[in-house]
């Protein structure tokens, strides 16, 4: 049973591996401005069934698969209710200033409200009875990655739409630009999982 969970978690730590290197590439074919994949948080949700279901004892299993429920059902509202773009080596006046251009491109009106305390940025979109929240790291005083999420996002028909006018603001300035910082953070994710693949096929 160990051994077949072992191969189980090891081929869904390469299929993560595998996801960050497309990663890479899909990051420079959008230009750094991109939705954030649910393959990622599928692949991880699979590796965390697989590994507790080898080591937890049978009376433990059933409260285990409870948990997961709530935490899957969580992930789905995340799915369903909000749509994330991710904008990497940006600013924040430059991510604000295009989103603004990217509203009005589609003749939306819009509120703007501060929240710097909180780390974030708000378009409040009336016609829409939505939000879009600007976001960014906490743990940097120059932050240069920046995402924008849609709340009530059913609500947004439109939402596909302004991903692809933000992409497009952005490819005018970024001709020929490589993301050496997140490319090389994503080499190291996967050569850090394939280390740990082989790991598991070895016990």
């Amino acid at each position: 049973m160990e051994h077949h969970g072992n191969f189980i978690a090891a081929t869904i730590l390469f299929l993560i591996a595998l996801f960050f290197i497309i990663e890479i590439i899909r990051i420079h074919n959008k230009s750094g401005v991109m939705r954030e994949s649910k393959i990622i948080v599928l692949l991880g949700a699979g590796f965390s069934i697989i590994q507790p279901l080898i080591t937890f004892h049978e009376r433990l299993i059933v409260g285990y698969l409870i948990l997961f429920g709530i935490t899957l059902l969580a992930l789905c509202f995340q799915f369903i209710f909000n749509w994330k773009i991710t904008v990497y080596e940006t600013s924040k006046e430059e991510m604000l200033k295009k989103i603004r251009i990217a509203l009005k491109r589609s003749n939306l009106s819009f509120e703007e409200n501060d929240h710097s305390k909180e780390e974030a940025y708000y378009f409040l979109i009336p016609s829409e009875n939505t939000e879009l929240k600007v976001s960014w790291g906490i743990f940097s005083e120059q932050p240069t990655k920046f995402s924008s999420t849609f709340k009530k996002a059913w609500k947004v028909p439109w939402k596909t739409e302004f991903e692809q006018e933000l992409q497009n603001l952005y490819r005018e300035t970024r001709e020929g630009m490589f993301f050496w910082k997140q490319s090389l953070l994503n080499v190291v994710m996967t050569s850090g999982l394939i280390a740990f693949c082989f790991y598991l096929l070895s016990v």
